[in-house]
């Protein structure tokens, strides 16, 4: 089914046959296919409409990769290429947000840094939550292209680094950092300046590169 959807021989919306004629055709029992179609009903894939039968979902969603890129890229040895993908992805989404960057965005995106800065002046030291407004800030960086792809697929990727990104606010440090990234890449884009906002978001990178690197050889160390 998911290689029918991406050959475009079935569309959004699209009916599928019933279990029976689905057994068939790919010549299993229907016990198989009814697993098949739980799983894609669980990832958002179809809609099962008891009596009216499966569809294809309207809007299928990205974020059933987020495990498939989580082991991709935190496999051993591979930190580099987690870091390379973030800054091809968030200077991508900069290059093509800064011409369309609205008052909304605009607002939105210094709510997430308000947000973070609040919760860590307050002396919270939940790391999830702490996180959860660090991820909410790239989320609507990338709802700033106004580009639904672009948008699943980043939350796609930020889910596969959840714990990551918890690791990272368990310090003081590493939370101010943060908040310092995240102004100067919003002041950068309210000021349509694509270097400085280019060279707010390399930054931002580099510092979870660092982060990154140090973590991995502190659990070395521990192991």
């Amino acid at each position: 089914i998911n290689k029918a959807i991406l050959e475009e021989r079935l569309s959004p919306g699209s009916k599928l046959p019933p279990e029976k004629m689905l057994a068939e055709m790919l010549g299993v029992s229907r016990g198989p296919v009814r697993e098949a179609l739980g799983a894609l009903r669980v990832a958002g894939v179809v809609e099962i409409t008891r009596g009216n039968g499966t569809y294809i979902s309207k809007k299928i969603p990205l974020a059933p990769m987020a495990p498939v890129l989580f082991a991709l890229l935190l496999q051993e040895g591979s930190p580099v290429e987690a870091f390379e993908l973030r800054e091809m992805l968030e200077i991508g989404t900069l290059e093509i947000a800064i011409n369309k960057f609205t008052d909304k965005n605009c607002q939105k995106m210094q709510q997430t840094i308000d947000e973070l800065r609040v919760t860590y002046e307050k002396g919270i030291t939940n790391a999830k939550l702490l996180a959860q407004h660090d991820v909410n800030f790239h989320y609507a960086f990338a709802e700033a292209t106004h580009n639904p792809l672009i948008v699943e697929l980043t939350r796609a990727f930020w889910k596969g680094f959840s714990f990551s990104i918890q690791r990272l606010m368990q310090s003081k440090k590493d939370v101010r950092g943060a908040i310092e990234n995240h102004t100067a890449i919003l002041q950068a884009l309210r000021a349509k300046d694509i270097n400085r906002a280019r060279e707010a978001v390399k930054k931002a990178v580099g510092d979870w590169e660092i982060t990154g690197i140090r973590s991995k050889n502190h659990s070395r160390k521990n192991k």
